[in-house]
């Protein structure tokens, strides 16, 4: 049975190949652009697919304004049928040493990757439960990051913002366990799109952080275009997650995702452990 998708930031990246999977099999997508100039290219990539049903949406997350709207424009454009996938892709990352970053950088990076996916889930969910109840499923699909489980130098703020949607979504699923609407939280790795290079929000690094956030900033530079990650695989793969009766909370996309996520929780599970008989000395003595 063919889908129907509400996907954001489709003019590049992810987000495009996310679009374009579920349009060569037939679905049905709505997909967000900030540009009027991008929206005949979005519409040209269903024809491509030999899809009409491929409808573009101006929408800046961060637009308090626009965000305002988006439950009445999802109301008038989906016309009564249900939402089977939301997939919030909208993102950009920032760079640089925190202390040298400016305040706008800070709530900016917050705004678009945070707030704005808060907003269109809000936006969204009265049609994913409609979509639940028709089709016994609709599905969530937040990108977070292999930065929403592991820190990296340089990347302070787009961790946080990862870890915020990260914890955000865990707590949603919890909240509509009993609806049919899943969450599924995914964190892609290093991937061929434009994250690490024209879309990065980049501040070079002073002196003082060459040894830490410089570093960060070279090896980002070198692999920008010769990423291992296939944005055409992960496009299938969110496909199966969408369609499967038992997706999973999160999920790794990539080998260095898989690896660094697994190194992690390996070495916490470790201090846990080292530390458990302190961590359970602190209740009051019976």
């Amino acid at each position: 049975m063919a889908k129907t998708w509400f996907i954001t930031g489709v003019s590049t990246g992810l987000g495009r190949a996310f679009a374009k999977a579920a349009l060569e099999r037939g679905d049905t997508v709505f997909g967000t652009l900030r540009k009027e100039s991008d929206k005949a290219a979005f519409l040209e990539l269903g024809a491509s697919c030999g899809n009409t049903e491929v409808h573009a949406l101006l929408l800046d997350v961060s637009d308090e304004a626009a965000l305002a709207q988006l439950p009445a424009v999802l109301s008038e454009s989906l016309s009564g049928r249900p939402l089977d996938a939301l997939v919030n892709n909208a993102g950009y990352g920032v760079l640089g040493a925190f202390e040298e970053l400016s305040s706008a950088q800070v709530r900016q990076q917050m705004e678009v990757n945070f707030f704005g996916a808060l907003s269109v889930t809000r936006a969204a969910l009265p049609f994913l439960r409609e979509g639940a109840k028709q089709n016994g499923k609709s599905t969530i699909v937040q990108i977070s990051s292999v930065a929403g489980q592991t820190g990296s130098a340089g990347l302070s703020l787009y961790n946080a913002s990862k870890w915020a949607l990260e914890g955000f979504s865990e707590a949603l699923s919890t909240e509509l366990s009993h609806t049919g609407v899943r969450v599924v939280i995914v964190e892609p790795g290093a991937f061929r799109t434009d994250w690490a290079g024209r879309s990065m929000d980049a501040k070079k690094a002073s002196s003082d952080y060459e040894k830490t956030v410089g570093l960060v900033e070279e090896r980002l530079s070198k692999i920008n275009g010769a990423q291992q990650g296939d944005p055409a695989k992960a496009a299938q793969l969110v496909l199966k997650l969408v369609d499967s009766e038992n997706p999973p909370l999160r999920i790794p996309f990539g080998n260095d995702s898989f690896d660094r996520i697994s190194g992690k929780l390996k070495s916490q599970q470790a201090d846990l452990l080292a530390w458990e008989k302190d961590s359970r000395s602190l209740w009051f003595d019976e």
